[in-house]
């Protein structure tokens, strides 16, 4: 399979980077913009910050110097993902959810049944495991990102943003992570609901938030970069053959030679999930031979498979570009034309030329390519003449069939590939380059990718209600609320706000807010509830959770006005009727009342600062704009 051979040079190109120091970074100035975390993914066989190997020689910046360490310099916030470097692309999208949210890698139990059934079909004795590594309370970035927890629940999410840039394979890995973060995934979802109804509870218990899909998620990034992104395949791997084997033996050899023998420690491959590791004293291409041997490169769940066309026309259909997202694509171009065909320019590295000697004269082949939507796109033609060696630059600029137009510094557009002309570099140049490319570019490289970043203006929900001001204290929840699904307007136009609220109202919106979960109740004992009414589901998980209560046994009374002190109440024992301790700051709330206790909590929650420092006003009626920033601070 070419897919062994392209593993086996790149982990060599890997072991014959030089040590390099690193150069100092530049003095800090201001910078305004950039005001959520960029967070930079390698390619394949790349590495970040959790491998030794990033002290020595960072991936990002190579014999150029330490390009985050100079972006941070500069004010920015960077961070660099330690990704799985040979996994497929939704195993590295699983990895950096993981790190980005601080919790433990979860793979999915529907891709994790498919990937080891592959395995057994093929005959290897391989297993992909559910779970990866934790990195709970080790989160990537400082800044809380993803969903809020609490006693093991999903209770809101956090506002936080993200810039993701990409790499190589680093390119359809943030692609993709974008797609699962808006979209989920079927497969995963089923397997939930089937738990459920097996066991109980709420489906979204039983898999990753990453997999959900029912939550916006393209809100928790603000732009995409890929550089060099293999964003429609690579004839890369059906191209190069001879030349791959050869110097894959050549350079394997003198890697050892020189003493990249054990890499343990060093450099980190990260297939624990599949029961593969590296057993200290093993040298890279022993360690090699042993994955080829053990059949993960055989099956479909892999980088190679995601880089070639096939793969990656199967990974790209269904991306979309969403208007609320930014998108930044550089292609290289380190060829000419020479007849009739396309070969390297002389400084191209020199281990990539006879890779983009082949790939520029591979054309009129039928590996037929597909836009993002399935429709084809033609096959290999005259167009995927012109590479960086590695890429074609065709595919490289943006998945084809997607929205996209020419980069113009002063019309940054959002839900558009915004392509820069073709560069003239080669394929390692756009992550520093091995000693071609020279510290001052690259520096200026960066500096400017990051103030392109910088330069967005982060898009959020817009707000359709003509009655509802963005200057009052009720806006950004009425905005939060409307994007989560926890409640809509009265029309297209108008949202309410100061529209008394009913009991089936409320318990509906903090059921929302919750996640919708299932109730295990069987039987409705409400005559006032109809199988048909849009709260019953609402209803009856919040009587079976001790929520809310009927006013008998038979009636729930759902459009009864609920009351200031009511609806509070609701959330304090949805969030478990916490013990309360500390004086009660209202004189309007006696020491007596039933709600007295889920009123301080309230307040001292900051969920509710009372009409002034010393009046609740618990019997007025909940309005429509209470109930929305209730929630809001609660769960957002």
């Amino acid at each position: 399979m070419k897919g062994k051979k392209l593993l086996a040079l790149l982990l060599s190109v890997m072991m014959l980077v030089p040590l390099f120091a690193g150069v100092g970074t530049a003095s800090a100035e201001e910078i305004s913009g950039a005001d959520y975390p960029t967070v930079f993914v390698h390619g394949l066989l790349g590495w970040g910050d959790e491998d030794s190997i990033n002290k020595i020689v960072p991936y990002w910046g190579m014999t150029a110097g330490d390009m985050n360490a100079y972006m941070n310099g500069l004010g920015y916030n960077t961070y660099v993902a330690s990704v799985g470097p040979v996994s497929s692309a939704w195993d590295r999208c699983c990895e950096l959810y993981a790190q980005l949210a601080g919790t433990k890698v979860d793979y999915g139990q529907a891709h994790s049944d498919k990937s080891s059934a592959q395995f057994d079909e093929l005959g290897y004795d391989l297993h992909h495991e559910r779970y990866g590594r934790d990195y709970t309370n080790n989160a990537l970035i400082d800044e809380n990102w993803g969903p809020i927890w609490e006693n093991g629940k999903v209770v809101g999410w956090y506002d936080t943003k993200v810039n993701l840039v990409g790499h190589s394979f680093g390119g359809p890995t943030i692609v993709e992570f974008l797609q699962l973060l808006a979209e989920g995934d079927e497969a995963e979802r089923q397997w939930g609901m089937q738990q459920a109804k097996l066991y109980g509870g709420d489906w979204h218990d039983y898999i990753s938030p990453l997999f959900w899909g029912d939550y916006d998620g393209e809100y928790l990034v603000n732009s995409l970069t890929t550089l060099a992104g293999v964003l429609n395949g690579t004839t890369f791997i059906s191209a190069c053959d001879d030349e791959t084997a050869f110097l894959t033996d050549f350079v394997m050899t003198l890697g050892n030679a020189i003493g990249c023998t054990d890499l343990v420690g060093l450099y980190d491959f990260q297939l624990e999930h599949f029961g593969l590791t590296k057993t200290p004293g093993t040298d890279a291409k022993a360690y090699f031979d042993y994955i080829k041997r053990a059949g993960f490169i055989e099956a479909d769940d892999q980088a190679w498979y995601d880089l070639s066309i096939a793969g990656c026309n199967e990974l790209k259909q269904g991306w979309e570009t969403y208007d609320n997202v930014y998108y930044f694509s550089y292609a290289g171009d380190k060829t000419h034309e020479m007849l009739g065909n396309n070969v390297p320019d002389l400084d191209m590295w020199l281990l990539f030329q006879p890779f983009s000697t082949k790939m520029g004269a591979y054309v009129n082949r039928y590996e037929f390519i597909d836009n993002v939507d399935g429709t084809r796109w033609g096959y290999v033609n005259n167009e995927w003449k012109p590479n960086d060696g590695m890429v074609n630059s065709i595919a490289a600029r943006y998945p084809l069939g997607a929205a996209h137009k020419d980069y113009d510094e002063n019309s940054i557009e959002p839900g558009v590939w915004n392509v820069y002309p073709d560069q003239d570099i080669d394929h390692l140049g756009f992550s520093g380059g091995i000693l071609n490319s020279k510290p001052i570019q690259c520096r200026q490289f960066y500096k400017n990718l990051m103030e392109d970043i910088a330069a967005t203006k982060p898009v959020s929900a817009e707000n359709p209600f003509v009655d509802v001001n963005s200057g009052s204290v009720y806006y950004d929840a009425v905005l939060w609320a409307v994007e989560k699904g926890v409640t809509k307007g009265v029309d297209d136009t108008h949202f309410a706000p100061d529209s008394a609220c009913t009991r089936g109202q409320v318990v509906t919106m903090l059921w929302r807010a919750a996640g919708c979960p299932e109730s295990s109740l069987k039987t409705n004992p409400f005559e006032d509830v109809a199988g048909t009414s849009p709260y019953y589901d609402a209803i009856l998980w919040a009587v079976e959770k001790g929520i809310a209560k009927g006013y008998d046994a038979s009636h729930f009374c759902p459009n009864k006005t609920v009351t200031r002190a009511e609806f509070v109440t609701f959330l304090y024992r949805y969030s478990g009727s916490p013990a309360v301790s500390g004086s009660n700051p209202f004189a309007d709330v006696s020491s007596g009342s039933a709600f007295k206790d889920a009123i301080v909590w309230a307040s001292q929650q900051n969920i509710t600062t009372g009409y002034d420092a010393s009046h609740f006003r618990p019997n007025e009626t909940c309005t429509r704009w209470q109930v929305v920033l209730f929630l809001y601070r609660a769960f957002a």
